[in-house]
């Protein structure tokens, strides 16, 4: 797991790259305290940078960026292939001579052989650009889901400019910064920034499971894998073998490592699950690691502690209230890439892992999109039959009427119900923060000159969506939403930059390709039946205290601290802000997106 960074133009002076290089290393060094380095081309256009958290293949002959013996290709790579050793074995066999043990060089000499498609050879997660100096042209590739982040500007001088966070190209990127205003809007809508966007006028996301080319200043990108869900019947039973057995392989998969793996365990069946399935392949000396809380609804400890005991487990953890964490809230604050209603818990419990000794971790994060243990699971399909109900027997505008003085979340769902029956506008109605007018109020704040914004119905029509491979069931539809847009947008996003604020890298054994495509043929009636019936029955091991436990997630008392301990950090988010704000994460959202305005001078457009 590193930093990487790179700038590609058709020309400039040697002196002006280093320089610029040198910034993004800079800005870069927290994600790979262990080692750094550097790659220019003789021909000036094309420079890499690379900071190096050290987790497979220690030795300093898997220091990047990384060159082919004959010089032709270069790399520079962020992430882990799983697989990599099977990948290897391969290539030897096709002539491939290796100089160390990382899955760096095996990507790079996979590269050297089959070009670009080599991305769906490799199982893991990842963000890479290859440059071929005889080509002159440079290859980049995210992995399928978005685990790994790959920022990106694209000049008019046909100047690429790339780096792992977006910090890190604010401070390369040359010129005053602005705010992109359509990225504003998203996030309002749905409490992170939708990709590609970023909330910088001029830098963009390169989107999960795209590849991208970039030569003589142009670029093209292409998507190489997107989600499907095959149909196909199954038994219960063959269900819960097919989930056994790929859970099992994703979980040996992960502890694929030179260093020793850690888990965040709460006390859900998640994180629940990876530990029972460590015992199971046979992984001694696991340590897992716990926030514990004073407010009993959000205290977890107690429970995750008898899980670790009962696997012969260590158990750490770190007593968090609200005097404590608030002098973390500043370091959180700066490690943030782009404002997120989430991720505060995931920076602590990577704190406390980190000044524990901790490199590598595994999460539980992606169980309850692949598994069906949101409510948006059971409520998104009844709003959704309910819209259609009203659709079908005239009755829909009846209804915005009756509902037009509804308060909180219910503004939302009038919002919707105007647009009429749509999956993608019904999963914002549920997961959604402001409605489009409270948005555009609050946008509008942002804004200077004469710079259009759009309407309102212009606006929760972007909410809309339409997938190229069938969707067989409501359930799945949800899936794939819940995949697409919280986990990736915001989950994933959060787990990356605060997991990395610490030089820790975080694993997702949830969030996987192969895991992924093993059983997303399985019925959405087996599949994400409710309760996470599935998970249960494919890991047996599950005690208990923790399948018998209500939901309960793994938070921080934020709505609590917000409305408390922190009111004074918040209270002026909200005398200024252009709309009520009634909810805790509405106040929240406003006030992490002043915090990244302010902390990087980014100005309003127009």
């Amino acid at each position: 797991m590193c930093g990487i960074g790179g700038i590609l133009r058709p020309s400039g002076t040697l002196e002006e790259l280093r320089q610029r290089l040198d910034a993004l290393r800079s800005a870069l060094s927290h994600r790979g305290p262990d080692a750094e380095g550097s790659f220019v081309a003789e021909t000036l256009d094309c420079g890499f940078v690379h900071t190096r958290l050290a987790i497979l293949g220690l030795a300093p002959t898997g220091r990047q960026p990384m060159t082919t013996a004959d010089g032709r290709f270069c790399i520079t790579f962020n992430g882990e292939i799983y697989n990599f050793r099977r990948l290897r074995q391969e290539l030897e066999q096709r002539g491939c001579r290796f100089h160390s043990e990382t899955d760096t060089e095996v990507i790079l000499q996979l590269f050297r052989l089959d070009g670009p498609s080599c991305v769906n050879r490799l199982e893991g997660m990842f963000a890479f650009v290859v440059w071929d100096t005889v080509e002159r042209t440079a290859f980049a590739a995210r992995d399928p889901f978005g685990i790994k982040p790959f920022y990106y500007s694209h000049g008019p001088s046909g100047e690429f400019a790339f780096a792992s966070e977006l910090k890190a190209l604010i401070q390369v990127k040359a010129g005053p910064h602005h705010l992109c205003m359509e990225a504003v809007l998203g996030y309002l809508l749905t409490g992170s920034v939708p990709e590609p966007n970023t909330l910088v006028e001029g830098i963009r996301c390169l989107p999960a499971g795209h590849s991208l080319v970039w030569k003589d200043g142009t670029c093209r990108l292409e998507k190489y894998w997107e989600a499907t869900f095959p149909k196909a019947e199954c038994s219960w039973d063959e269900a819960v073998g097919r989930a056994r057995e790929a859970l099992e392989a994703s979980v040996r998969r992960h502890f694929v490592s030179d260093v020793p793996v850690g888990v965040f365990l709460s006390g859900g069946l998640d994180s629940t699950a990876l530990v029972a399935l460590a015992s199971r392949i046979g992984t001694r000396d696991l340590r897992t690691f716990c926030l514990r809380f004073d407010e009993p609804t959000f205290d977890e400890s107690e429970v995750a502690l008898q899980t670790a005991r009962h696997f012969g487990y260590s158990f750490e953890t770190w007593r968090l209230d609200a005097n404590a964490a608030r002098p973390v809230l500043g370091e959180y604050l700066n490690a943030m890439d782009q404002p997120s209603i989430d991720g505060f818990n995931t920076f602590c419990v990577a704190r406390h892992a980190h000044h524990s000794g901790m490199k590598v971790v595994l999460s539980g994060l992606g169980g309850d999109e692949l598994f069906g243990g949101y409510a948006s699971f059971v409520r998104i399909p009844q709003l959704m039959q309910a819209m259609e109900l009203l659709e079908g027997i005239g009755l829909r505008k009846t209804a915005i009427r009756f509902l037009k003085n509804a308060t909180g979340p219910r503004r939302r769902v009038v919002a919707a119900l105007g647009e009429g029956p749509d999956w993608g506008i019904t999963h914002w109605a549920m997961r959604g923060i402001f409605t489009p007018l409270e948005a555009l109020a609050i946008a509008k704040g942002f804004q200077r000159g004469d710079t259009s914004l759009p309407s309102a119905a212009e606006l929760i029509r972007s909410q809309k969506v339409a997938y190229n491979s069938p969707v067989p069931s409501a359930k799945d539809w949800v899936c794939r939403l819940e995949f697409d847009r919280y986990l990736r947008n915001q989950l994933l996003r959060d787990s990356d930059i605060f997991s990395m604020a610490w030089a820790m890298e975080l694993r997702v054994p949830f969030v996987d390709r192969s895991l992924f495509e093993s059983i997303s043929s399985i019925p959405a009636r087996h599949r994400l039946a409710s309760g996470k019936k599935l998970l249960q029955a494919a890991v047996p091991e599950l005690p208990q205290w923790v399948t018998g436990r209500r939901k309960q997630g793994f938070v921080v008392p934020f709505s609590k601290w917000a409305l408390t301990e922190w009111n004074q950090q918040l209270g002026a988010t909200e005398a200024s802000s252009a709309v009520p704000l009634s909810a805790w994460y509405q106040r929240w959202a406003l006030f992490a997106l002043d915090q990244f305005v302010r902390r990087h001078g980014l100005q309003a457009t127009g």
